[in-house]
């Protein structure tokens, strides 16, 4: 649904908070994402730690919920505090012998690494993370796609393929569905970068048929935003402005503001050279369009850009 449930949600919490505490703190750090996709990292931050005070809490517990917490404190830029918790948590996860806990922890090092500059670094924690994750049971296909775009970021973009790619397949393997989706996401961006429209094209219509299906209207947002670049790469300038517009409409909606991608910076010039080839009366006017625009309107105009191999050409200088 698009409403944010953030009644029932603050109701749950509030309510397990004094009455079951153990569940209490699953809730607060399996809602941490709910939470900062609306844009109230502040409620995340009350529930997780307010659940690190529960006297009752287990070590296990405790990590769970500091991976949250090293996330916001990572994106906030409070590094150090971030790197404190993650030494806290390595700490815990060896106490408890838990091989599930350390690849996420070590990934959230290789983010601070990554919020710090320091790419290189950030790739080799995140080469680490993937090799403890191997042969378990989750968490592998994101590690990879995380390795996969730091390596985009690097400029080693066969490298960075390649793991995208390991990590789009074993989500599909392993019935990851999130992961799935926001794999073809980034495929859609990182094709249409390097000219690969059509199947740039193939990733973002597969991406919003799966958020369909699984119900997840931001992540639809998403798939949509990343069609109106390929739209505009394309040269079809009045679409793409209609959906970035119906994008930023949708994700205004869910509560919830875009997440970064590889090259999603030069997708939003590619939008403002379409609004600057138009005049900013007309653009004004298709922005006005796009907003106004159904599901069922989005999803028609979406599907309706049609590539031939033809245009499968490098658009990278």
């Amino acid at each position: 649904r698009l409403d944010p449930d953030h009644d029932n949600a603050t109701a749950a919490l509030e309510w397990s908070e004094v009455h079951a505490p153990l569940l209490f703190c699953r809730l607060a750090a399996n809602w941490a994402r709910y939470w900062h996709v609306r844009q109230r990292d502040a409620d995340a931050l009350r529930w997780l730690e307010s659940g690190l005070r529960q006297p009752d809490v287990n070590q296990a517990q405790r990590c769970l919920m500091i991976l949250p917490l090293i996330e916001f404190h990572t994106k906030t830029g409070s590094l150090d505090l971030a790197r404190r918790l993650c030494e806290e948590g390595i700490l815990i996860s060896a106490q408890v012998d838990d091989r599930y806990l350390l690849p996420r922890l070590i990934s959230s090092v290789a983010w601070i690494e990554r919020s710090a500059g320091d790419c290189e670094a950030a790739r080799d924690r995140f080469v680490e993370a993937v090799e403890l994750a191997r042969g378990l049971e989750s968490g592998l296909p994101s590690l990879l796609g995380d390795l996969g775009e730091c390596e985009l970021a690097l400029g080693e973009l066969a490298a960075g393929r390649r793991h995208m790619a390991e990590g789009r397949a074993a989500a599909d393997a392993s019935g990851d569905s999130r992961i799935s989706l926001c794999s073809r996401i980034g495929f859609g961006h990182l094709d249409r970068y390097q000219g690969n429209l059509e199947s740039a094209n193939e990733a973002l219509l597969e991406a919003i048929d799966l958020s369909l299906a699984q119900g997840n209207r931001f992540l639809l947002a998403e798939a949509v935003r990343a069609l109106s670049f390929l739209t505009a790469a394309v040269g079809v300038a009045e679409n793409a402005i209609r959906l970035r517009a119906a994008a930023d409409a949708m994700v205004r909606e869910a509560g919830a503001s875009f997440d970064p991608w590889p090259f999603d910076q030069e997708g939003e010039r590619l939008v403002e050279d379409a609004r600057a080839t138009l005049g900013l009366d007309r653009s004004q006017a298709l922005v006005g369009e796009g907003t106004a625009l159904s599901l069922d309107e989005i999803l028609a105009l979406a599907r309706s850009l049609v590539l031939s191999p033809r245009q499968s050409v490098s658009i990278v200088q």
